[in-house]
């Protein structure tokens, strides 16, 4: 058992028993009395706020002109001097001023002490419990790059310095954005100092025209957002442009081909993919023909233009490509191949025609296709059609044309996700599949919203609670959980209340309320939640748990002297210590203050210094 030392002074009381400790009428020197002091205000357990004064009464035996100084400290912090403000008949009061805000809330230890000429008096303490409101202070940026009025071009680093008096973490966002646009998050590069943290926003300035633009910036530390900073600078890029580059992909160099050929070409630019405006294909001297655009990579373009070698002598030739941006041409791009039709099977040809390159579809569309077959349109038997990767299907013949002949393939775009997708076709002319061809085309099928769904995890239905209850609220949406943007919880018939996103668990998203049930009487009580996912809201789900709070009622505490020492030869003598055992049925915390005295003499307060309270 931890014990709490509380000395008393008993000398002068001892004194009048003890004939043997008076001090003789004759001694010249007089016996020094330590002062004593008294913290009056605040009084132990006080709560305090802001700038408050700490009063001590001090009295001396030796009389009060004697104290030359008091002392007051907070906690385990440094020793500083009180002010005296005046004298009474006996007692002298002091005045500490001390700012509560300079420290955390919760509980503080106010010490004081007395000191006369000779020496310091006993320490004083009294507890309080400090509870100042916390005022958020508002993050400010600067933007120190690019600087003001400064030329800029490509990629431009917009480096954000950011302050926030009540600590660099808690920013959690910084924003930037360019004259009327868009708000774009910045990216935390790191900390610079106590106060300080560096964001960085990449602005290509290549994406907009050259000319004046403003620059500006602004922070939130999850409650407030500071106030912007914005500078003027200068874009001037140069905007030279690049030739583009084209390769004959197919046929490769060399090969040996007959009837109708695919030549491949794949055009790229520095200036864009989508600055090239034509290729052209010439084979030997003749004349420049115009490929068609099948599709776009990564950085390139592919073009097709369909040969028919039928029309050339055997043996061989060259074919050559180039391609055209919107002011210059590239170089050409020649290869040679090797001619040989002879009157085996020609393999037949398929042709999207129906729908077109780049269109955007949905629901159940057509996709036409044209076949052709230099060995006559009655020899093509089948014409397939497939998606993506996925198996191949076979089209609907429709009719016959000049030279070609029609099929048809319905497909159901509702069955694939939205997004680019490719249709590709091939015909059969019962000896030799023909060459692929396919189009790019984008499905946007509008997509019926699906309501949230909400229900309670804790409290379970049913539930015996009491004091502050944890309300948690598993939410889920089929259109993804990105889209819930509010979980409700309310008691009873009482008023909607937000609750706070917590974290994604299992499949869910997890929102969280604190309810107080003190506040309510024990009972039946209902609680209800609903989301809402920015178009509708969820079913609503409804518990009932039963409230069960005790009610108390104060007790008085006891105290009992367990201990007096030291006693020697059965006799007391000198300073002693008296120790008491203090209890409290409502809790140990509820005791404020233990007092002792001897024989009708004043009550003096004891002092604790452990946790089971034994006060001394």
């Amino acid at each position: 058992m931890k014990r709490t030392l509380i000395t008393i002074f008993m000398v002068a009381m001892l004194a009048l028993t003890f004939g043997q400790f008076m001090i003789p009428a004759s001694s010249e020197r007089q016996e020094n009395h330590a002062p004593a002091a008294e913290i009056t205000d605040p009084i132990h357990g006080d709560n305090v706020a802001g700038i408050i004064e700490i009063k001590i009464r001090v009295s001396d035996h030796d009389g009060i002109e004697e104290i030359k100084t008091v002392n007051i400290r907070i906690d385990d912090g440094e020793w500083a001097e009180a002010v005296l403000q005046g004298h009474g008949e006996d007692p002298s009061l002091w005045v500490y001023e001390w700012d509560t805000t300079a420290i955390e809330n919760g509980a503080h230890h106010i010490r004081a002490l007395a000191c006369d000429g000779e020496g310091p008096g006993e320490e004083v303490v009294v507890g309080v419990m400090v509870q100042n409101e916390e005022v958020n202070r508002a993050p400010a940026v600067e933007i120190i790059e690019p600087t003001q009025g400064e030329t800029v071009s490509g990629v431009v680093n917009v480096r954000v310095r950011v302050t926030d008096l009540d600590g660099k973490e808690d920013i959690e966002k910084v924003h930037v954005k360019i004259d009327d646009g868009e708000w774009n998050d910045a990216i935390l590069q790191g900390r610079r100092g106590e106060e300080h943290s560096l964001w960085v926003y990449e602005w290509d300035t290549t994406a907009v025209e050259n000319g004046e633009y403003h620059v500006f910036a602004v922070a939130w530390d999850g409650k407030d957002f500071g106030e912007e900073d914005g500078v003027g600078v200068l874009v001037q890029n140069v905007e030279e442009n690049h030739a583009p580059v084209v390769e004959i992909i197919e046929p490769a160099h060399g090969k040996t081909v007959n009837g109708v050929v695919n030549v491949k070409v794949r055009a790229s630019d520095l200036d864009g993919k989508e600055d090239i405006k034509k290729v052209h294909v010439k084979i030997d001297d003749g004349e420049w023909n115009d490929a068609i655009l099948q599709g776009h990579g990564e950085d390139h373009s592919l073009w097709v233009y369909n040969w028919n070698t039928t029309t050339v002598e055997n043996g061989e030739h060259h074919i050559s490509a180039k391609a055209y941006d919107h002011e210059d041409d590239g170089e050409a791009d020649v290869i040679g191949v090797i001619v040989n039709n002879t009157e085996e099977n020609h393999k037949p040809v398929a042709e999207i025609v129906e729908i077109h390159q780049g269109a955007t579809v949905s629901g159940v569309v057509e996709v036409w296709i044209k076949a052709s077959d230099v060995d006559g349109i009655d020899d093509i038997e089948q014409v397939f059609v497939w998606i993506d990767d996925n198996e191949w299907q076979n089209a609907t013949f429709l009719r016959n044309g000049e030279g070609h002949s029609l099929w048809v393939y319905e497909w159901d775009t509702t069955l694939e996700p939205n997004g680019e997708h490719h249709i590709w076709t091939i015909a059969y002319d019962a000896v030799d599949e023909g060459e692929e061809n396919w189009v790019g085309v984008f499905v946007e099928n509008i997509v019926e919203n699906q309501i949230p769904r909400a229900e309670f995890i804790e409290p379970g239905a049913g539930a015996r609670v009491h004091g502050i209850v944890r309300v948690t609220v598993a939410a889920s949406d089929p259109d993804g959980n990105d889209n819930l943007e509010m979980v409700f919880v309310r008691i009873d018939d009482g008023e909607w209340q937000n609750a706070t996103f917590h974290n994604n668990e299992n499949g869910n998203s997890l929102w969280i309320i604190e309810w107080n049930t003190s506040a309510v009487e024990n009972g039946e009580h209902h609680i209800q939640t609903s989301a809402f996912d920015g178009e509708d809201d969820s079913h609503v789900h409804t518990i009932g748990v039963f409230i069960h709070n005790e009610i108390n009622e104060n007790h008085p505490p006891t105290a009992r002297i367990i201990d007096v020492e030291p006693i020697i030869n059965g006799h007391l003598s000198g300073v002693v210590d008296v120790w008491i055992r203090v209890s409290d049925p409502d809790g140990l915390d509820e005791i404020v203050l233990v007092e002792t005295r001897v024989d009708e003499g004043p009550w003096q307060p004891a002092r604790q210094v452990g946790h089971e309270r034994d006060f001394t």
